[in-house]
């Protein structure tokens, strides 16, 4: 492991922090130089692409590469130049880098997605750590995803001894040899071959197939309750403690403090309580904010009366007490011409 790679192994680059520490744009990537030792020694660093980062010295007397900058040693001045360029080092990682969870970025995109959609978040289930982080369903408990690091001739025999990180993902069989033929998929390390496969990160494939991947696993671990819709919900409001439909009529985008676990793209029906007794609105999720309530935006204003509570009753809602999903029934009628027209 390079002196780099060990110093900024779990740092997530900040690219505006970069270009006001002086780095500069060259197409995907970030450079920086500085002169150090009264100018006898040029740094240069290099944030991004394949290798995330990297770093060389120039001895400019020589012009040509110092690489005992690379190299513990005993030589006394080698070992000040070392340190020297360590300094430059630990204040690019002070400066322009925030911590993340992960090796990769990728696998911190996919950490901070994964968190976004369904309030998931990585833990370390092993009283030792182990080097692996579980993704979990936080509603039920059970595993979806494993991030470890494993050496790449677990999957490819003559890598060497280079180290990389992986996710386990559980896909449906008739699905396996599909994504097996994708470049970075291989049967799953440590895990049921027939069920699981490891992807390396940060590398061939990417976020968007990944996240489709990330859905097909965790839907293994969703317990499905019978008759009821999975992304369509019922949101009680109390005309008499808050005006939500004036709110919404005010803006049609309002955040809403339910911790219920609605995700991005779900229906919401507002109903609301007597003496209207009827649902009022229905909306859409655009997502959370920094404090967790739910985005909604309202997509339709009813008439007060069109869905009264005993046709909801009708259709199979049996409470209107608190947030809970809508019957299928209910979902059906309401979205038929017979349910628009009532």
């Amino acid at each position: 492991m390079s002196l780099e790679t060990d110093l900024f192994r779990k740092l997530i680059p900040d690219p505006d922090k970069l270009l006001s520490y002086g780095f500069v744009r060259e197409n995907s990537c970030f450079v920086y130089t500085e002169r150090f030792m009264e100018d006898r020694f040029l740094a240069e660093i290099t944030v991004g692409g394949k290798e995330k980062i990297k770093g060389k010295v120039i001895d400019l007397d020589l012009d040509e590469e110092y690489a005992l900058v690379h190299v513990p040693v005993r030589n006394s001045f080698a070992a000040e130049v070392r340190s020297a360029y360590l300094e430059i080092l630990e204040s690019i990682a002070r400066e322009c880098f925030v911590p993340g969870e992960f090796l990769t970025d990728q696998a911190n995109r996919l950490a901070s997605w994964i968190h976004e959609r369904w309030d998931d978040r990585p833990d370390k289930p092993w009283k030792k750590d182990n080097g692996y982080t579980v993704i979990r369903n936080h509603d039920t408990s059970k595993w979806y995803g494993i991030i470890g690091e494993i050496p790449r001739s677990r999957f490819e025999p003559d890598a060497g001894e280079e180290t990389v990180e992986v996710l386990n993902l559980k896909v449906p069989e008739d699905r396996m040899q599909a994504c097996l033929a994708i470049k970075g998929i291989f049967p799953a390390f440590h895990m049921n071959k027939k069920n699981w496969v490891s992807v390396i990160l940060g590398e061939d494939v990417n976020d968007e197939a990944l996240q489709q991947l990330i859905e097909d696993s965790r839907s293994f671990t969703v317990v499905r309750k019978s008759g009821l819709s999975e992304h369509d919900w019922l949101l009680p409001a109390n005309p008499a403690i808050y005006d939500a439909l004036g709110a919404f009529r005010a803006d049609p985008l309002h955040y809403w403090p339910t911790r219920k676990k609605m995700l991005k793209g779900d229906t919401v029906y507002l109903y609301y309580a007597a003496p209207y007794s009827c649902l009022i609105l229905r909306c859409t999720v655009i997502g959370h904010n920094a404090d967790g309530w739910t985005g909604l935006m309202a997509q339709e204003f009813y008439e007060k009366g069109q869905y009264p509570l005993n046709e909801l009753k009708a259709h199979g809602l049996n409470t209107v007490r608190f947030v809970t999903r809508i019957p299928t029934e209910l979902k059906t009628w309401l979205e038929s011409p017979q349910g628009e027209t009532q």
